[in-house]
């Protein structure tokens, strides 16, 4: 069954769409296209975006299937660019949305260098007039960062403005309005307390 990350990943943002009515999902770092299926199972618009080829063409072939919910944009190129347009789109038609930030690669493992563009890419959100949510997979990634590439927390919550809140569960560094922190605080202990 397909997911993002973790089933916990999956179940938080499920949370996060139906308490505040999020109706797009928006990937970067689409991989093989896992996620993304399932997100077009879940959300009536997802757009996914990731710089390599052979990511972008293994994610179309999987993402035909035609019992979809929607089918899920797939950009290609980096997601420091293409994200601008998309965060506009979503401001001209006033549509708060989820994005899943998994663009980031260590030791070429996912063909794109020690390449992290999550400062850019959370920059680009934060500045947006909607209040998105954003969650930032690999969260141990930035509490101690590997390489000079990556940005520790502490510049990533430099960047947290705009009426939003950060929280770090489960691997992930959750990024949401105001007005989300209590669902998302109430979510990580019911799941704690299990």
């Amino acid at each position: 069954m397909p997911s993002l990350s973790h089933p916990f990943v999956s179940r938080l943002v499920r949370a996060l769409r139906d308490r505040h009515g999020y109706k797009v999902l928006v990937e970067t770092g689409t991989f093989t296209g896992t996620s993304t299926m399932w997100a077009a199972n879940e959300f009536d618009w997802v757009v996914s975006i990731d710089k390599m080829d052979t990511h972008e063409e293994t994610a179309r072939a999987r993402c035909t299937d035609p019992s979809l919910r929607c089918y899920p944009l797939l950009l290609r190129g980096d997601s420091r660019v293409a994200l601008v347009p998309v965060v506009e789109a979503l401001d001209a038609i006033k549509q708060p949305a989820i994005f899943y930030l998994d663009a980031h690669d260590i030791n070429n493992l996912y063909g794109g260098g020690n390449d992290c563009p999550v400062l850019l890419e959370l920059h680009t959100i934060m500045m947006a007039d909607e209040r998105h949510a954003v969650l930032i997979d690999d969260a141990h990634d930035f509490c101690s960062p590997p390489i000079p590439e990556y940005p520790s927390l502490a510049k990533i919550v430099s960047y947290v403005h705009n009426g939003h809140q950060l929280r770090v569960a489960h691997d992930l560094i959750v990024i949401v309005p105001d007005a989300a922190i209590g669902a998302v605080d109430a979510f990580v202990a019911e799941r704690v307390e299990r």
